[in-house]
């Protein structure tokens, strides 16, 4: 699940979202009439396009330039990243505000030591709200150690900016509800983690209104915060919220063991300060739909993105321009939106999707809008025993370069009505609101993702990532509550915490 661009570059690495996109490094670069290549020399000219620049400032103050792409014969790839950049003009960076790799899919070809201050330098010629263009040039080490030197280096891209716009100003609201009261009866009493409480008294089959009479509700500064309820002598479920500016958060509180949940709350923490990263919050209607859902920057407490869904017939409608179709069995086939659903300035595509006889995905495709039938991207699944064992990316375009293969591990713990682990953004941020096929069976443990060489099948191993720390229910109600995961040899690793609307 780890992107190909994330394995790469070893700094600044965020959270698991962003991890779980569709591979950049398949694919030619953005439309336009930006020239999207680069080149270099090291006792032989190397050449290829650039498959993604962009600039990204993980909600502090400093913004990174990263430059992915591919070489000419897609076999090798090119991977630049500038931190500290001025994204106004042009200027000179050099190590370790730089780090240059170079690799194939059996080693790394080129890298620079970032420990090496001023070794290896990257100039900004020119650089705009629309393109970045640049030179490079500076001593590397070479897959036996041997030191080496990058010479007449030089790139231009398409510019994509996702950096996060500030946050407005004001506070937000929270309100607690319950279907029932516990065991013992009588109400239930909610206590934040800033000493507030407030009192469940009224008990509603559907979810209520904000503020609604007989609801604990609070208005407070945005932010995050632990809530515990109690009930007599029993406690809730307790959890971690996240309060944006300017709306509403619900969160039901329920006693008896539920049996039918689904997923509400898609919230990341990094797990060494329990610091609260973004959230995906779904909310439900009165039908037990999802009509909403918003991307919640944590770090900076605003909603980044809000999607009412609707659902007109044979279809899940995400906004005027993205949407999804569906089967005679209600799964997704085909979604028409944006590369990055959250971005309306990335590239329009189609995607499409195919399930086995046993109701596993195993296969999806990518096109673009504007080159249609030329399918630039392709994920072939593998199944055994209901879990996902292997994951194929390729570039059917061209299918003498790389591709990736990344296998999983499990552990023996079941689960139930776990996040789909795709590396899609259109199903990361809607699966709440459509069924991309039956899930996994047991909870992750290891994940394992290699580069190979078709021609060869040479192969290397580009990141092992780690699952554990399961937080799970009891049988025979086995729903994930939280859990940690993180890349070996990063030392950033995220807690993901679940929350459920449960019918």
């Amino acid at each position: 699940m780890k992107a190909l661009r994330l394995a790469l570059l070893s700094l600044l690495v965020f959270a698991l979202l962003y991890s779980c996109t569709k591979e950049k490094s398949f694919e030619t670069g953005g439309t336009g009439t930006i020239k999207t290549e680069w080149e270099f020399k090291e006792n032989k000219d190397y050449k290829g396009s650039i498959d993604t620049a962009y600039i990204e400032d993980f909600g502090t103050a400093v913004k990174t330039l990263f430059v992915e792409g591919t070489s000419t014969d897609g076999k090798e790839l090119l991977a630049i990243e500038v931190i500290g950049i001025n994204t106004t003009t042009a200027a000179t960076y050099k190590t370790p505000q730089v780090l240059f790799q170079y690799i194939s899919s059996t080693a790394s070809l080129y890298s620079n030591d970032i420990t090496a201050t001023g070794d290896f330098t990257v100039v900004i010629t020119k650089i705009d709200s629309i393109s970045v263009s640049g030179t490079f040039t500076g001593k590397v080490r070479d897959s036996a150690s041997t030191g080496k030197t990058i010479l007449d280096g030089k790139f231009s891209a398409k510019l994509k900016n996702t950096s996060v716009p500030p946050p407005p100003v004001g506070n937000g609201q929270l309100t607690f509800w319950a279907k029932a009261s516990c065991t013992a009866g009588g109400n239930i009493t909610i206590k934040l983690s800033n000493n507030q409480t407030g009192v469940i008294s009224t008990f509603t089959a559907n979810e209520p209104s904000c503020g609604a009479a007989g609801t604990a509700s609070f208005t407070l500064p945005a932010g995050s915060y632990t809530w515990k309820a109690n009930c007599g002598t029993q406690d809730s479920t307790s959890g971690v919220i996240t309060v944006a500016a300017n709306q509403c958060a619900k969160q039901e509180c329920f006693f008896s063991a539920p049996t039918n949940c689904h997923l509400s709350d898609f919230a990341f923490y990094d797990f060494a300060t329990n610091t609260p990263a973004f959230t995906i919050r779904s909310n439900y209607d009165a039908n037990n739909r999802v009509n909403n859902i918003r991307f919640i920057d944590s770090i900076n407490n605003v909603v980044v993105n809000n999607w009412a869904i609707t659902y007109p017939a044979g279809r899940v409608q995400i906004d005027g321009d993205q949407y999804f179709l569906l089967d005679a069995s209600s799964r997704v086939t085909e979604f028409h939106g944006y590369y990055l659903p959250d971005d309306n300035t990335s590239e329009k595509i189609i995607m499409k999707y195919t399930y086995d006889a046993g109701g596993y995905m195993n296969m999806f495709t990518m096109e673009y809008v504007d080159t249609p039938g030329i399918v630039k991207y392709k994920g072939v699944l593998e199944w055994a025993n209901g879990n996902l064992t292997k994951l194929t990316e390729s570039d059917p375009s061209r299918p003498t370069s790389l591709r990736q293969e990344t296998t999983y591990e499990y552990f023996p713990s079941t689960v139930k009505n776990f996040i789909y682990n795709f590396p899609l953004p259109e199903i990361a941020y809607f699966q709440s609101a459509i069924n991309a096929g039956k899930n996994i069976q047991n909870a992750f443990k290891t994940e394992t993702a290699r580069l190979v060489d078709p021609g060869t099948g040479n192969s290397q191993v580009i990141s092992v990532t780690n699952y554990d720390t399961y937080v799970i229910d009891p049988a025979p109600n086995q729903y994930v509550r939280s859990f940690r995961t993180g890349t070996v040899g990063d030392p950033d690793s995220y807690k993901i915490v679940l929350s459920y609307k449960c019918f």
